[in-house]
Order: structure tokens, then sequence, then C-alpha cells
């Protein structure tokens, strides 16, 4: 309860006798005196988090991704998985091009994270060609990209696993949300 706030105070402030008050006056300013001292802290959380680059390379990367899980759905529509594959790999490598052409770029040689990065890689390329596959059975778009985006549970499950990070228990609650949400759109 704010400092300095008793049912009575607020009534004085309202010019309501304290003890005439009704409840819902006295349990709406107090919720309102609640509200008050929570809004800081969420307003402060909400403007650190949109001053943070991470924020925003997550947003254009969401984005950049609805509009590729559209887009793959359309061609593998239209085309082989296989075929989808390859022809995407020229946007990677269009991607590759501008990225080696800035200036801003730096070219780091370590075999342990070039290895990574070429594991990476196929990876990718294989989860791709298995989601141009599932696109093109004509399962519901929807339903489809739900499914394939588990891999932040499993990948939260290795961070726990391998790296031995551990989540806060904001973070595991939004892990169970994530996943019933994801159980909710296959059905």
């Amino acid at each position: 309860m704010p400092q300095g706030y008793s049912p009575t105070s607020q009534a004085k402030q309202e010019g309501a006798h304290p003890r005439k008050s009704s409840f819902g006056a006295t349990f709406a300013a107090h919720h309102a005196n609640l509200k008050a001292g929570a809004a800081p802290a969420i307003i402060s959380a909400i403007s650190s988090t949109l001053t943070t680059r991470w924020f925003w390379y997550s947003i254009a990367s969401c984005l950049c991704w609805t509009a590729w899980a559209f887009t793959a759905r359309m061609g593998a529509q239209q085309i082989p998985a296989t075929t989808m594959q390859f022809i995407s790999a020229f946007g990677f490598l269009f991607v590759a091009v501008a990225v080696a052409k800035s200036k801003k770029v730096q070219l780091t040689i370590n075999s342990r994270g070039s290895w990574y990065a070429l594991c990476s890689g196929m990876l990718l390329g294989l989860g791709g060609l298995a989601l141009y596959a599932a696109y093109r059975t004509g399962a519901n778009t929807a339903v489809v990209t739900a499914a394939t985006s588990l891999y932040p549970l499993a990948t939260v499950l290795l961070a726990v696993l391998i790296l031995r990070e551990r989540p806060n228990r904001f973070q595991t609650l939004g892990i169970v949300f994530a996943t019933a949400a994801i159980v909710l759109f296959a059905l």
C-alpha cells in the first residue's frame, strides 16, 4: 500500500465523510494508488527496452522472418522444396555480398567460430528445406509456422543443459505461455 494512503485520507481528499464513502469508491481509490506506484516501474522498463539496440534488431528480424515465412509459403506452392531451397540460397548470397562490401564489416578468422558459422548455415539450410516441404504439403500456414516456432524452446533447453544458463521465473513463465500458444495454434 502506498505510503500515507488510507481509506480515510482518500475520502478526506475527495471531500467525503470517511465513514460514509462507499466500498466501491474506496476500492477504486486504492486501485488507482497501486497503479500509480506500479506504472512508473513499467514505463521505465518499457522506455529502457525501447532504447536498446537488441530490441530493434529483434523487431527487424521478426519483420523479415514474417515476410520470409509468407513468401516461403507462396513459393513452396509453386515449386518443389529442393528448388525453393536452391533458389533461396541466392538470397543469402546477395546479403553476404552486401555485408562483405559494407565498410563496417570485420572479417575475423577464428577456426572454432568459422566451424560454428558453417554448421549454422548448413542447419539453417536443412531447416529451410524441411520447412518448404511442410509448406508444400498444403497444411495451414499458421500451424506449420507455429510448429516450426518450437525451436526457441529447444534452444532454451540446450542452453540450460549445455551452457548452464538458468532462466528466471518470468522467463520460465514465458516459456510456459509460448508452449501453450504453440499447442493452441496447432489445434
